[in-house]
C-alpha cells in the first residue's frame, strides 16, 4: 500500500503536467482533502492505540504483586487524575497513587501557582509536565526513614539545565545534613546524582541532553543497608556507593520541584528488591514507554555493547560508551567524558571563562582546539590560577603576609586608582601634619588624622588626595603669624582624614601664648609669658574622634609649650627646669603593616625649649624634634607634626605630608 504522502505527491505532479477544467480541479482537491483527513485520522487511531496498549500493560504489570510498595504514580490510567483535569495542558492538583491499597500516598499540590500540567508527551502517552520553576507535587516521605528502598522513575527531560532533579530539592535546608533529604536526578547535563544529602552522595554519567533529547529513560535507585547504593539506567548498572546509612527525619518528598521535563511513572518500595523483582519492573517500564532496556537479556534490549555494568563508562541510549580520561588543562576540573565530540566548560567558580572542544575515541582523549582556558574579565593567569588583574596608580608593589600575596599601591602625592573591576581591600589614609608654633617655645604641630579600614569595596576608579603638611609659625612676635598652620586633608574616595592642628605660637613680653589648633590630632599650646593676664594654662587643640588625639598644654607662665597630639597618644605637657622652659614631647603615632613592613605614622611634633639645648623628641611616626633653636619639620609622607620653635626668634617646623596606601589580595 502506497503512503498517503506519495499519493498526494503523484496527484500534484499530474496537476503540473496538464491543464484541468474546473470540475476536474475540484475533484482532485476533494481527493487530496480525503487523503489528508485519512492521515489525521490514522494518527489519532495510532495515538489511541498507544494509550490503550499502555493501559493494558499497566493493568498486568508486576508492581501490584511485589510486596512493600509505598507509592505508585503512573499517568496512563484514567483513575490517575481527576476527570476534570485529564486533558492536554490542564493544571493538575493531584496525582493519585495507583496501588490497590487503602493506605494511599497521593501526590498533591494545594497552591494553584505551583500546579504541574497534564501532557501527551512521552511516546504518545499522557504524562505529567514540570516547568523546572514552579510546578511540583509533594508526597509523604516518612515511609523511607530507617529502611532500605528501591525507587523507579520513568522520565523524559526537556533541558540540559543543572540541578534538574525529579525527586527532592537541593535547595532544602536539610541538604546540608547527612541523610535528611533525598535528591534524585540530573546534577549537570551529563551527570546523574543519587543523594541522601551532604557527603552521602554519588553520581553516574550519561550522554548529554542534545544527543538524547526526546527519549525516555528508566532510572532505578537502590539503597541496601548491607551492600550500599546502586543506580541503574535502563537496566544497566551505572554507579555504586558503599554508604549504607538510612534516611532519617524525612517528612515530605518533592516530586518535580526543580525538574524541567515529563514524568510518566514513579514507583517506590520500602526495601531493596531482588534482582528478579527489579528487572521485572524495569522490563515492564521499558515495554510500556518504549524505552530500550540495555542490560543483556532485557525484554527490549538493544544492540549497544553491554555487560550489565557501566560503572566506569557513560550510559548512552544504546549501551555503555567507553569513557576517556580528560587530559589535564588549566581551568578544567572534569575527570572523564563519554565517547564522541563535545566541549568542556571552563571552571567559572575559579574565574575562568569559555570552553574547550574535545574528541573521545576508543578511550583516547584529545583537545581539538585550545588546550587551556582563559581568565575572565578582570583576572590574569598566575601559576595556573586566575588572580585579580592589577589596578593602576601610585607606586605599585607586592608583599606576602602569612602566605597571602597582596598588591600594594602607595600614593605619596594625589592621584587616582583605576581598577578593571570592583574588588575588596584595605586602606590607610594619613593627612598632612600641622606646623609647629614659632617664636618662643611654640607648641608642637598635631599629627595628621589617620583612617584605617579593612574589607572595603574598591571601585573601578577612585580619586585620591594626599594632603601637604602645614607651614611652621614665623619667628615674629605677632600672635597671628607665629602660630603653625593646619595640615591639609587626605582622602580616598569619600573617606577623609583631617589635617593636623597647628601648634600655638609663643607670646612676647606683652602677649600671651596661643592655644593649639584642632585637627586630626590637635596642636600643642605655646609657652606664655609672665605678664599680667597671661599666667593661665594655654591648652592644646582637640583631635578628631577616631583619627587622633589632643595636643599638650603649657600649664602656666614660663613653662614650656605642649607637644602636638599623635594618632596613638596625646601630646605631653610642657615643664620648667630652673629658669628654662622645657617643651613637651609629641604624642606617639600608630603602627601599620599595610605595606608589608611595620611602620609608624602620624606622630605629634615636639614643643621647643626656651634657653635650653635639651632635645625634645617628636612622636614616633614622623613628629619633628625640637630644642632651643628652630623646630624640626615633620617627616614627609608620614603625617608627622612639625616641632615648635625654641627660643625667641625661632621658627616652627613644617608638618610632614600625608600618605595613602591601598592593598588587596592579588
Amino acid at each position: 500500500m502506497k503512503k498517503f504522502s506519495d499519493l498526494i505527491k503523484n496527484n500534484i505532479t499530474k496537476l503540473k503536467a496538464k491543464a484541468f477544467s474546473m470540475i476536474e480541479l475540484s475533484f482532485v482537491i476533494l481527493i487530496i482533502g480525503i487523503l489528508v483527513a485519512g492521515v489525521l485520522s490514522f494518527n489519532t487511531i495510532v495515538k489511541k492505540f498507544r494509550i490503550q496498549t499502555a493501559q493494558t500493560i499497566t493493568m498486568s504489570s508486576p508492581v501490584q504483586g511485589i510486596k512493600d510498595s509505598v507509592l505508585w504514580l503512573e499517568s496512563s490510567l484514567d483513575k490517575s487524575f481527576k476527570s476534570s483535569e485529564s486533558s492536554d495542558t490542564s493544571s493538575l492538583s493531584v496525582w493519585y497513587d495507583a496501588r490497590e491499597n487503602a493506605n494511599k500516598n497521593n501526590a498533591t499540590q494545594t497552591n494553584s501557582a505551583n500546579y504541574p500540567t497534564y501532557s501527551n508527551s512521552i511516546s504518545s502517552v499522557q504524562a505529567v509536565k514540570f516547568d523546572g520553576t514552579n510546578g511540583y507535587f509533594t508526597v509523604d516521605g516518612s515511609v523511607l526513614n530507617n529502611t532500605d528502598y528501591t525507587i523507579f522513575v520513568l522520565e523524559q527531560r526537556a533541558s540540559e539545565k543543572s540541578d534538574n532533579y525529579f525527586i527532592g530539592d537541593s535547595s532544602s535546608a536539610n541538604e546540608s545534613t547527612n541523610n535528611k533529604n533525598l535528591v534524585l536526578g540530573y546534577s549537570a547535563d551529563d551527570t546523574v546524582k543519587h543523594s541522601q544529602s551532604s557527603s552521602n552522595s554519588y553520581t553516574s554519567s550519561v550522554t548529554s541532553y542534545l544527543s538524547s533529547q526526546g527519549k525516555p529513560r528508566i532510572f532505578t535507585f537502590v539503597h541496601d543497608k548491607n551492600s550500599g547504593k546502586k543506580t541503574y539506567i535502563n537496566g544497566l548498572l551505572a554507579a555504586t556507593s558503599n554508604n549504607t546509612s538510612h534516611l532519617s527525619g524525612v517528612t515530605t518528598l518533592n516530586i518535580g520541584k526543580s525538574y524541567e521535563g515529563q514524568l510518566g511513572e514513579v514507583i517506590i518500595f520500602a526495601r531493596a528488591l531482588t534482582t528478579e523483582e527489579r528487572q521485572s519492573v524495569e522490563d515492564y517500564l521499558g515495554k510500556k514507554w518504549i524505552s530500550k532496556i540495555l542490560r543483556t537479556g532485557g525484554s527490549s534490549s538493544g544492540s549497544g555493547s553491554s555487560s550489565g555494568s557501566c560503572v566506569n563508562g557513560v550510559v548512552s541510549d544504546s549501551g555503555c560508551l567507553p569513557s576517556c580520561n580528560v587530559t589535564a588543562a588549566i581551568g578544567i576540573t572534569k575527570a572523564t567524558v563519554a565517547s564522541g565530540t563535545g566541549s568542556l566548560t571552563c571552571n567559572t567558580a575559579e574565574n575562568f571563562t569559555g570552553s574547550l572542544a574535545y574528541s573521545c575515541s576508543n578511550g583516547v582523549f584529545a583537545y581539538t582546539g585550545d588546550s587551556n582556558c582563559s581568565c575572565g574579565a578582570g583576572y590574569v593567569l598566575s601559576n595556573s590560577t586566575c588572580v585579580i588583574s592589577s589596578c593602576t596608580g601610585g607606586v605599585e608593589s607586592t608583599t606576602t603576609i602569612s602566605g597571602v600575596t597582596y598588591k600594594v599601591h602607595t600614593f605619596a602625592t594625589s592621584g587616582s586608582l583605576s581598577c578593571p573591576s570592583t574588588r575588596t581591600g584595605d586602606v590607610l589614609i594619613v593627612a598632612g601634619g600641622g606646623g609647629g608654633g614659632g617664636y618662643h617655645s611654640g607648641g608642637g604641630g598635631g599629627a595628621g588624622g589617620v583612617i584605617q579600614q579593612t574589607g572595603i569595596s574598591i571601585s573601578s576608579s577612585t580619586s585620591i588626595t594626599v594632603g601637604n603638611g602645614g607651614a611652621g609659625g614665623s619667628a615674629h612676635s605677632s600672635t597671628h603669624s607665629n602660630r603653625g598652620s593646619n595640615g591639609q586633608n587626605s582622602s580616598f574616595g569619600s573617606l577623609i582624614a583631617i589635617g593636623g592642628g597647628g601648634g600655638g605660637g609663643g607670646g612676647a613680653s606683652s602677649q600671651c601664648g596661643l592655644t593649639g589648633l584642632t585637627g586630626g590630632s590637635g596642636g600643642g599650646g605655646a609657652r606664655t609669658n609672665n605678664a599680667s593676664g597671661c599666667r593661665a594654662p594655654i591648652n592644646g587643640g582637640a583631635g578628631t574622634s577616631g583619627q587622633g588625639n589632643a595636643g599638650g598644654s603649657s600649664p602656666t607662665s614660663l613653662y614650656g609649650g605642649g607637644g602636638g597630639g599623635g594618632a596613638g597618644a596625646a601630646g605631653a605637657i610642657g615643664s620648667i627646669s630652673g629658669s628654662a622652659a622645657i617643651g613637651g614631647a609629641g604624642g606617639i603615632g600608630i603602627q601599620s603593616s599595610i605595606s608589608g613592613t611595620a611602620s609608624y605614622y602620624a606622630g605629634g611634633g615636639a614643643s621647643g625649649s626656651d634657653n635650653s639645648n635639651t632635645v625634645i623628641n617628636g612622636g614616633a611616626g614622623g613628629g619633628g624634634n625640637s630644642s632651643s633653636g628652630s623646630g624640626g619639620a615633620g617627616t614627609a609622607n608620614t603625617g608627622g607634626g612639625g616641632a615648635g620653635g625654641g627660643g625667641q626668634g625661632s621658627t616652627g617646623g613644617a608638618g610632614g605630608s600625608g600618605i595613602v596606601i591601598v592593598r588587596y589580595v592579588r
